[in-house]
């Protein structure tokens, strides 16, 4: 019974220990991203100004597209009306991560990507990640899904 109260002890120290490793884990790379996804979604009509938006950190399924790629396909693409498909077809080729509370962290090679929601298509400047070696990126990325026009 005596011995109770350090056995307690050492499993706290071990989980604290656990939980400290368990942070650490997420950055255990030296090229990549480290960034945060917004998402928001409102009325377009009248138009809604950027300052005015209201995002939460996103929750689902994101595509990281080699940006060569991507701007490849809209080169070689004669036909609009099939546009959808063939990002489709390249998202799914892709990285693909399922991220909560918005945090996007993925070790990446040096290239530049595109960060691609699953329900929304967009393509964005701002969405874009270079990645140069040893370099991690911290940029957040914003969505937004205009509701109505």
């Amino acid at each position: 019974m005596k011995n109770i109260p350090g056995i307690f002890l050492i499993i706290i120290s071990i989980g604290l220990l656990f939980n400290e490793c368990k942070k650490n884990d997420a950055l255990n790379f030296t090229t990549g991203v480290n960034s945060k996804v917004y998402y928001g979604e409102g009325d377009c009509m009248p138009s809604v100004e950027v300052p005015t938006r209201k995002y939460n950190d996103y929750a689902g399924k994101v595509f990281i597209v080699n940006k060569r790629d991507y701007d490849n396909l809209i080169a070689l693409n004669e036909k609009n009306d099939s546009i959808s498909k063939k990002i489709d077809s390249l998202k799914n080729m892709s990285i693909t991560m399922n991220i909560k509370n918005g945090k996007l962290i993925k070790e990446l090679q040096p290239d530049s990507f595109l960060v691609m929601l699953d329900a929304q298509y967009s393509y964005c400047k701002d969405n874009v990640i270079y990645v140069k070696e040893n370099e991690v990126v911290s940029k957040n990325y914003y969505f937004f899904f205009c509701s109505s026009y």
